[in-house]
């Protein structure tokens, strides 16, 4: 009785889950309603989905509902689910003994989905983001105190032997805030690592020029805090004039601009033929083969006669696909021991049918050591799941102005300067010293 059950144990595992057609239909479905912005139909879709009632899946779900209701405006639900990926996060980070040896008879996608580290982060940014569209500028502060704590997690955990060791955009976007809160020491610190994640990371690997008005922070916080020795740094680096930060707080006002671009590359699964313990067998792995970079290349603010161009921040699509080559050979070695552990399951129920008295239990051995043999390639399943309503690229814009009333507009430029689409961002009326935050999403 007990080999029938784990003849019975060793059949499901060998045949494990597929469902990939599925969720790849989800994720078309729902990036061409936010191409349309038909947000309520995705949102729809999403909740009708095998997602809303997966559990191993329950962080992307509550990723991507985030982040429709985001773009839905209703910032208060979208805050709850956020929170609730931030909470899922921390349950997964010690993951079971019991789920790793499962996935190591089936597949990946067997596992609950963790978030790559850059998912992770951004957690916290549409956080942030979220208090920010409500002006709550001291909830946002507190996600940026926590991202800080994630990324030198991150840096802890690999020792700068992955790229994606620290975020630059997301520093910086930490450095306005804490400088919009008057905490001067705070906002110097990441913009320096801003300046620090570009220099090394950034421009190296993803292939971004360095953003230089970068140099104009540093210097204007280096002069406001008496750092001498630092602002005599900058000032060989860039000679580039500033406003002092007290004339920015008696006399000057300024809109800051997120604009995310396109949708980050979706994972598919790729094939390799190789040799393991003497046989040749087919292993599955994600990768990117196709990248659509987003039609929108920059953004101009417009606020009567001040304009601001946009500068790419954040190049999430190639920090994607750098994060995967990094794990790359960890995930193709993980699935060449599974293949040989199936191939070994198989061998052994070999044994049993050879060496059994019972012919019920030998002919059902038998049939599955020749069934799993076959099903040890056939059931490697690469994992492709990801947080795909995230956009190709951030932008960031900042627009110093005087203060008064005025009427936001932004330019959407593509290639060669063609004009893709201009959008009215309404009115705002600034007071000295007033910095305020502003969102778009161009989905194309």
């Amino acid at each position: 009785m007990r080999r029938g059950k784990l003849l019975f144990i060793f059949a499901l595992l060998l045949f494990g889950e597929t469902g990939c057609a599925t969720y790849t239909g989800l994720v078309k479905k729902i990036r061409k309603d936010i191409h349309r912005k038909r947000y309520e139909s995705a949102l729809k879709a999403l909740d009708n989905s095998s997602l809303a009632k997966s559990e191993k899946d329950s962080l992307i779900y509550y990723l991507d509902k985030g982040t429709l209701l985001f773009l839905l405006k209703k910032y208060d639900q979208s805050i709850e689910y956020f929170q609730k990926a931030k909470e899922r996060v921390d349950q997964l980070f010690a993951t079971s003994v019991h789920k790793q040896a499962e996935s190591f008879l089936s597949n990946d996608i067997s596992l609950p989905y963790k978030g790559e580290d850059f998912e992770r982060v951004l957690i916290h940014y549409y956080l942030a983001l979220n208090y920010l569209m409500k002006g709550n500028l001291e909830d946002a502060l507190v996600e940026s105190r926590q991202v800080i704590l994630y990324l030198n997690e991150i840096n802890d955990r690999y020792k700068k032997k992955n790229v994606y060791h620290d975020d630059a955009f997301v520093r910086y976007l930490n450095g306005i805030l804490f400088e919009t809160d008057h905490e001067f020491n705070d906002s110097y610190v990441d913009y320096y690592h801003s300046y620090l994640a570009f220099k090394k990371i950034y421009t190296k690997f993803y292939h971004i020029h360095f953003p230089r008005r970068i140099y104009r922070d540093l210097k204007r916080l280096a002069t406001f805090l008496g750092m001498n020795d630092d602002l005599r740094k900058w000032d060989r680096k860039c000679g580039c004039r500033i406003i002092p930060e007290n004339e920015f707080i008696n006399n000057k006002s300024e809109v800051i601009l997120i604009l995310e671009t396109g949708f980050i590359p979706r994972k598919e699964e790729g094939k390799l033929d190789v040799v393991v313990g003497g046989r040749w067998v087919r292993i599955a792995f994600p990768v990117y083969k196709h990248d659509r970079p987003s039609k929108v290349k920059r953004g101009i603010l417009i606020a009567g006669k001040f304009t601001a161009r946009s500068i790419l921040m954040e190049p999430l699509a190639e920090i994607a696909k750098q994060d995967l080559l990094d794990r790359g050979a960890r995930i193709m070695a993980r699935a060449a021991a599974r293949i040989a552990i199936k191939h070994g399951i198989a061998e052994g129920l070999g044994a049993i049918a050879e060496k059994s008295k019972n012919q019920t239990v030998r002919l059902a051995a038998g049939l599955l050591s020749i069934a799993g043999h076959i099903a040890a390639s056939a059931s490697e399943k690469a994992d492709i799941r990801g947080w795909y309503t995230l956009p190709h690229d951030i932008h960031l814009i900042r627009l110093l102005l005087d203060p008064g009333e005025y009427d936001l507009k932004l330019k959407l430029l593509g290639k060669h300067k063609r004009i893709i689409e201009v959008v009215d961002l309404g009115k705002v009326a600034l007071s000295p010293g007033e910095r305020i935050f502003r969102y778009y999403r161009a989905p194309y």
